[in-house]
């Protein structure tokens, strides 16, 4: 895969280590020295992310602003900082004027550019996000802030999350991967919610947008198509939904939603599930009417 990405940065050991790592991933990219350089750089290219050193002298919040305005595609800045006056050169910037993410840099390590490799390459891809970086619970509005790698941010309300019993919550969590976050409630349940479920209530440029014309009854009648045959063939093989869980990696809760018809997998819960049920994609989503009983 090849994306657009500057580096912005005189630090020789970011250099080295970030673009090798950035080389193996088949990442195209650019290297820059000054605020100048990636100004101009950013004026007369289309880049879609522009990684900076905040040690680079010149960089303000004015000067962010200002880059976003005029570059030919507005890019999402991954601004790296090692200490917190660097981020008080940024004071000045408007909250969401310019789409951010912080990254704070414990050592210049392969490994730690790797982690900053992924979020910088999903940034740089086109199509929706998939991995989340933070989940947060707004107890005032009742809903979940959830940031995802590539800047993007929804909110989520937490009365459309049909697993929710309305006790407190007390604890947010997004799983390593990023795929999805858990919280806790006062009552001992834990909740689960995939990426594709928050941006299903909340992106209108999700292609499956709940909203969308028509999306909504398609969506119903292939989730309780689904739902029925899951459970079916899930009962003829003699599984429980714990050895189903354990067989496609999908968590119980998830396969006992499905199953309710409550969610409409994304294809690639839908793969997983024929895997993990020993049949074809076509077992689980022909719309023959023979196939559905």
């Amino acid at each position: 895969m090849t994306v657009d990405v500057v580096l912005a940065t005189r630090n020789e050991k970011l250099r080295e280590n970030f673009g090798s790592v950035l080389a193996e991933r088949a990442v195209g990219f650019t290297q820059a020295t000054s605020a100048t350089a990636l100004r101009e750089y950013l004026f007369t290219t289309l880049s879609r992310v522009a990684v900076v050193d905040l040690n680079l002298p010149g960089i303000t919040g004015k000067w962010l602003l200002e880059t976003k305005v005029n570059s030919r595609e507005e890019p999402s800045f991954v601004l790296l900082f090692d200490e917190v006056n660097d981020i008080m050169k940024i004071k000045d910037l408007p909250p969401a004027s310019v789409k951010t993410i912080m990254w704070p840099i414990v050592n210049w390590s392969k490994r730690e550019m790797e982690k900053l490799a992924e979020n910088v390459v999903e940034l740089a891809s086109p199509g929706p996000a998939r991995h989340m970086h933070q989940a947060i619970y707004d107890g005032r509005r009742k809903e979940f802030v959830v940031y995802f790698r590539n800047g993007q941010s929804f909110r989520l309300p937490r009365r459309v999350i049909p697993d929710d019993d309305g006790s407190g919550v007390i604890r947010v969590n997004v799983v390593p991967n990023g795929t999805l976050f858990t919280y806790a409630l006062s009552s001992g349940q834990k909740v689960e919610i995939p990426w594709d479920l928050v941006l299903y209530h909340s992106d209108p440029s999700y292609p499956y947008y709940k909203r969308r014309g028509g999306q909504k009854k398609l969506e119903r009648s292939l989730g309780i198509r689904i739902s029925r045959r899951v459970r079916r063939i899930r009962g003829e093989k003699g599984l429980t939904t714990e050895a189903l869980a354990r067989l496609t990696g999908i968590h119980r809760p998830n396969i006992s939603r499905i199953e309710r018809g409550t969610h409409t997998p994304n294809f690639d819960t839908i793969e997983r599930l024929a895997k993990g049920l020993g049949v074809s994609l076509t077992d689980l989503i022909d719309s023959d009417r023979r196939r559905s009983a």
